[in-house]
């Protein structure tokens, strides 16, 4: 009867000390959510924003993962913030995109009305001994280049340099530059620029080719239009 006894005792003290360090964790959690919400938004609401900070966590841990995409929106039904009839994530796996051009091509990444206007995103393999374009500069956008293989020829106003692979430039308005691939494999590299509306002539450009070789006379009437100005 004592060896009973003493095993419930026992039982029972291991269940006091699992539930206080249960306690001692959670008030360890609610201290670091308390700390955090003090560190960002001060003493003022901190309660609030303490209770919020631990409803979206609830909200994550319950969440389902994201859809995998195929060039298509995809929603993620643990976001509680999505407003009805606003802009949802867009989802692109390798190779996939609107594609334009051959064997110097461009695939379409991300464009203004999936960014309300705010940038545009290309991926871009170029040919060896692509030429690239004429000398040019913006007067409001900003150009910039991700290396993702192989070296890109860059001119930046009297200056070249090569890009190898992880290599970034950001060309600002004003600032003349082109680029080039003299090399003998191809390039392929991120496009980026803001704000949005390069894909336009993107888009334009791919037709023209669709017809055939259009001339740099044509190609320049069509990048007139797209804040592209020969230097």
């Amino acid at each position: 009867m004592s060896s009973v006894l003493t095993m419930c005792r026992r039982s029972a003290a291991s269940s006091v000390d699992a539930i206080q360090r249960e306690r001692a964790g959670s008030r360890a959690e609610q201290k670091s959510r308390l700390a955090l919400a003090l560190a960002v938004h001060g003493p003022t609401g901190a309660g609030r924003r303490v209770d919020a900070f631990a409803l979206r966590l609830d909200q994550l841990r319950r969440a389902e993962p994201p859809a995998s995409g195929n060039g298509r929106y995809c929603n993620w039904v643990g976001e509680p913030n999505r407003k009805e009839g606003g802009m949802e994530a867009t989802v692109h796996l390798p190779g996939e995109g609107e594609q334009i051009g051959g064997p110097s091509a461009v695939t379409i990444k991300a464009t203004g009305e999936e960014t309300n206007d705010s940038f545009y995103l290309g991926e871009a393999v170029v040919a060896p001994g692509f030429p690239g374009p004429p000398p040019h500069f913006h007067e409001r956008l900003h150009d910039m280049f991700y290396v993702l293989d192989g070296t890109l020829t860059m001119r930046l106003g009297d200056q070249t340099i090569e890009l190898s692979a992880g290599s970034f430039v950001c060309v600002p308005p004003g600032v003349v530059h082109t680029f080039s691939n003299p090399g003998e494999g191809p390039v392929r590299f991120l496009n980026f620029n803001t704000p949005a509306g390069w894909e336009n002539y993107m888009r334009d450009l791919g037709a023209a080719l669709a017809e055939g070789t259009p001339s740099q006379e044509e190609i320049g009437q069509i990048a007139s239009r797209y804040d592209f100005h020969v230097a």
